[in-house]
């Protein structure tokens, strides 16, 4: 089924839970930049039509004339004549030859054509990537938010315990007091953490304006990456990468500018074809002895073969050519500096992806010691073996690292999908395809 206009298709993804896909489905499909794009990928394909139309096929036109006409001319002896002046005439016109800049101004818009439509992918994978980055944020951050709200609620408890023992007599002023003021503190990295949770949702609601329930989001589902070996998705993203691939597009398009160029050297080679029925051309008017038909006929047809050869032009030509190839050089050097910028982001992505694995299980270790640590120190602090001071530091230890491990957690996520956005897969492991 033949599609006229481009498409955003988002489709469920295998990858990532389905209340993602859905909120950036939505998003993409009303998207003024992607919209943009898609107007910009239509205007190219029609230019290309009429491009191959007026290259490729013939022209036709039919000349048609009429009207009065006051005459003095020799061929009535210098009278006066009016008279009904009237011209018909149809012309078929064929290039045959152009000094071969129709074929490559055709191959040049084939490649702007390709150009905008990998602008368009890599509009697309941006703002899924700012969408993406943006999703795991709010997880993180609500999570965070989560743990802030059970620490606070522990504290409280520890705080009605203390002051408890205190009024029995159990407990000195000054641990009664530090623990209140641990209260106050924990109650004060709650609001942070909930400002940070608002925030993250504010922007993912710039992003994504039809957002639901934020409550409801669900964690996304890392597979494998394409390879293990940064080199392999280096080399990955130099066929993948829409940014690079739009660049080459570029390149091609001015190569095919200086094919172009170069038709100045030729000559131009045309077919004209044409049928004339004219009425009254001569100027006579009237009836002479010479011309006993006042209504003078002038009719017949021609073929042509019509060679255009330009011998100097002020070396524009040559000129024209020169400033193409620097045109060229030009985007290579854009290219090769686009190479630059995505392998190094590739580097640094991928070293920070390793890490954070690294840390990630090292940090469920250091959760799991900690967690048993203040379950011990509970239990000894009911036998009177702790101090209050030593359950605030070990909780304090604890909380260190929930947030520690959420963090990682979700920064590995982010990571994850930076490698897949900087190889340029992350639209087709998405299942969201832009389609002509």
């Amino acid at each position: 089924m033949k599609i006229n206009r481009l498409l955003l298709l988002v489709m469920p993804s295998f990858l990532l839970a389905t209340s993602l896909n859905e909120v950036i489905q939505d998003a993409l499909y009303t998207n003024p930049q992607i919209k943009v794009k898609k107007e910009v990928v239509n205007t190219q394909v029609q230019e290309l039509k009429g491009l191959k139309g007026n290259g490729y096929l013939p022209s036709i036109d039919l000349y048609f004339a009429i009207g009065p006409e006051i005459t003095k001319t020799p061929a009535n002896n210098g009278e006066k004549a009016s008279l009904t002046r009237q011209e018909i005439s149809i012309t078929l016109k064929e290039n045959l030859f152009a000094g071969f800049s129709t074929k490559s101004e055709v191959k040049r818009k084939n490649f702007l054509v390709l150009s905008s439509k990998n602008d368009a992918q890599t509009v697309a994978s941006d703002f899924a990537y700012d969408a993406i980055s943006t999703y795991i944020e709010v997880l993180k951050q609500s999570k965070l938010y989560s743990i802030a709200q059970a620490t606070t609620k522990t504290y409280k408890e520890y705080v009605a315990k203390i002051k408890e023992r205190f009024d029995a007599g159990l407990e000195v002023h000054s641990n009664y007091i530090q623990t209140v003021a641990r209260l106050e503190n924990v109650k004060n990295l709650e609001l942070m953490a909930k400002q940070d949770y608002q925030t993250a949702v504010y922007q993912l609601q710039r992003l994504l304006p039809k957002l639901q329930d934020p409550s409801k989001f669900e964690d996304p589902i890392l597979h494998k990456l394409p390879s293990s070996k940064i080199e392999d998705l280096i080399k990955l993203a130099w066929v993948s990468n829409p940014k690079i691939l739009k660049q080459q597009n570029i390149i091609d398009a001015q190569q095919e500018s200086v094919r172009t160029s170069k038709s100045g050297y030729y000559p131009t080679v045309d077919l004209i074809l044409k049928a004339y029925n004219n009425k009254n051309v001569g100027g006579v008017g009237y009836s002479t002895p010479e011309n006993p038909n006042p209504i003078d006929t002038d009719e017949g047809y021609n073929a042509l073969f019509v060679v255009n050869y330009n011998l100097f032009k002020g070396l524009s030509t040559d000129a024209a050519v020169e400033s193409a190839k620097h045109k060229v050089l030009k985007e290579q050097e854009s290219l090769r500096d686009t190479k630059l910028y995505i392998q190094s982001s590739l580097k640094i992505a991928f070293d920070k992806y390793k890490t954070l694995q690294k840390r990630y299980e090292i940090v469920k270790r250091y959760l799991k010691a900690s967690k048993q640590t203040r379950t011990d120190y509970l239990d000894e602090y009911e036998l009177g073996g702790r101090t209050i001071t030593d359950i605030l530091g070990v909780e304090s230890e604890y909380d260190s690292a929930k947030n520690l491990e959420v963090t990682l957690k979700y920064d590995q996520m982010k990571s994850y999908y930076e490698l897949l956005y900087h190889t340029g897969l992350l639209l087709s492991e998405m299942n969201i395809v832009v389609e002509q």
